[in-house]
């Protein structure tokens, strides 16, 4: 079945099923990343009261860390799946507690993300591909799922992730010089 000039075949258009998002198990790199992010959050969670250095320190690094590895490469193909994108939120939701406007950066580049996403559907019909960036410009990736690359319109919306993302990690920047959340 072709759907406006896309080679995608019947399977691969069926595996967006819920919402737009895939119901595919998470892969070793899905689990790593999600564990990783939770073992940040409680780290964070029970240093707020004992140590305060190793709070701020620790929600400086979930911040920026989450924000480059969403708005700046392929990172964010992770959240075409339902389970990896339910957990993300929840644990985005639990850093939220007790915390510097910073620790907003990881739920508000989760939910721009899927925004530039849902607006690529619906604009263009078909899954957006994001590039990788890097000192000289963005690399090119090639998506199984979608069995193509990306092209102009995946990097401008590529470009548009990584301006408004970098627009609301100074935002939380600015907004954790001296205010809690």
């Amino acid at each position: 079945m072709n759907v406006s000039g896309n080679n995608m075949s019947e399977h691969q258009i069926k595996r967006y099923t819920f919402l737009r998002f895939t119901l595919e198990p998470l892969d070793r790199i899905d689990i790593l990343s999600l564990v990783i992010l939770f073992l940040s959050v409680i780290i964070d969670f029970f240093s707020a009261d004992r140590t305060p250095k190793l709070h701020v320190s620790n929600s400086l690094t979930i911040g920026i860390l989450s924000w480059a590895f969403i708005s700046t490469g392929t990172f964010g193909i992770r959240f075409r799946k339902a389970y990896f994108s339910g957990l993300w939120f929840l644990l985005s939701l639990l850093l939220l507690i007790n915390n510097y406007t910073i620790c907003y950066l990881p739920l508000f580049c989760f939910i721009q993300y899927h925004f530039f996403r849902w607006r690529f559907w619906k604009k263009n019909n078909r899954e957006f591909i994001p590039f990788d960036a890097n000192r000289s410009g963005y690399i090119k990736f090639y998506s199984k799922a979608e069995a193509r690359y990306g092209n102009k319109t995946d990097l401008l919306t590529m470009e548009w992730i990584f301006y408004t993302g970098f627009a609301i990690m100074l935002t939380c920047l600015f907004g954790m010089v001296g205010v809690k959340a």
